[in-house]
């Protein structure tokens, strides 16, 4: 005879003997809508470009260099400001030392020449007496110049009038003779004027280093009073008595306006 069995309940999905089993947290219950998923609060993107770590930067590869720090940009120089000095083994021109008068640069010159400098250079805005002297002007050459330009042009131009009248192309006019001297005087003379007067010209702009479109010393800005009303003392560095240290207070010592080192 056979032994009823007992009927085994029904098991449903989530339940265990009459144990409802734990669902997950906001899982939508038995018969209930489902939830929409939370979603992450908005941030900033600047807040998150701020808070992302930098990124390395790449390592140099083999053979390459790695790149060099950008150099800052010089700031300009406030207005007012004193002009940089050139540096202490920087090439130098010489120096220059600026005074009021013309008596201040005489004596000036005469105290340099005192202390064995022999190329002393002066400036002044006119002529000042016993300043060629000073500097160690003993000759000029301009009269020699001037009287050689003459002299080339006047005989030049006899010789022209000669050979065309005598030698090229001698004509007979009543019987005068083919040299006849008087008549090549007029045009010998405004020649030897001409030809002295230009050389006269040429050789003051020659010996004067003419013409020059720069020099050292138009970088010192105090320079361009020299064709006003300053007077200028210049110690070039060719000499062979120069020294930049004893050379500045040299001319320190003689009270000018200021001293000036001239970049060569």
């Amino acid at each position: 005879m056979s032994t009823p069995t007992e009927r085994e309940p029904d098991r449903q999905p989530g339940r265990e003997a009459g144990r409802a089993v734990p669902q997950p947290q906001g899982a939508p219950q038995h018969g209930e809508p489902a939830r929409p998923h939370p979603q992450p609060p908005d941030v900033p993107e600047r807040h998150v470009k701020d808070s992302a770590p930098p990124a390395p930067q790449a390592a140099p590869q083999h053979g390459e260099t790695s790149p060099e720090p950008k150099e800052e940009q010089e700031q300009p120089a406030p207005q007012g400001a004193p002009a940089p000095q050139p540096g202490r083994d920087a090439p130098l021109y010489g120096l220059l030392a600026e005074f009021p008068d013309g008596d201040a640069l005489l004596a000036a010159t005469r105290a340099a020449r005192a202390h064995g400098y022999a190329r002393v250079e002066a400036y002044a805005p006119f002529a000042v007496e016993g300043l060629e002297e000073a500097v160690g002007m003993r000759s000029n050459r301009i009269p020699l110049i001037t009287l050689l330009g003459g002299v080339a042009g006047g005989a030049a131009t006899y010789f022209l009038q000669w050979y065309a009248a005598v030698v090229d192309y001698p004509i007979n006019v009543g019987g005068r003779p083919l040299h006849s001297w008087p008549a090549f005087i007029p045009a010998t003379f405004e020649i030897t004027i001409l030809g002295a007067a230009l050389a006269a010209a040429v050789g003051m702009l020659a010996l004067n280093g003419l013409p020059r479109l720069h020099h050292p010393l138009f970088e010192v800005e105090e320079f361009e009073l020299a064709s006003r009303n300053r007077f200028f003392l210049c110690l070039p560095a060719r000499d062979p008595a120069f020294d930049r240290t004893r050379s500045s207070g040299f001319l320190r010592s003689l009270d000018p306006l200021l001293v000036r080192e001239v970049p060569a």
